[in-house]
């Protein structure tokens, strides 16, 4: 920041505004880090779930399948 630049009080004073209109209303509030980590960190382990329970059904529908595994002889 240029301590003699002469717009540099009105830059701060906006800054300053800024942050108070922010402050009072609810939706322009900021998460805090650690409350975006968390939730991130249940995203993530909600899609490894869902990864292993699918991957998990599709392993069971081949055990089941007496025909899994064996080549279609085609004629020639």
């Amino acid at each position: 920041m240029n301590m003699n630049d002469p717009r540099l009080a009105a830059r701060i004073e906006s800054s300053a505004m800024e942050a108070r209109i922010s402050g009072q209303n609810p939706r322009m509030r900021r998460r805090s880090p650690l409350k975006s980590m968390m939730i991130t960190l249940l995203v993530l382990i909600a899609l490894i779930v869902a990864v292993v329970i699918w991957m998990g059904s599709m392993t069971i529908n081949e055990t089941n399948d007496p025909s899994a595994g064996q080549a279609i002889n085609a004629p020639r």
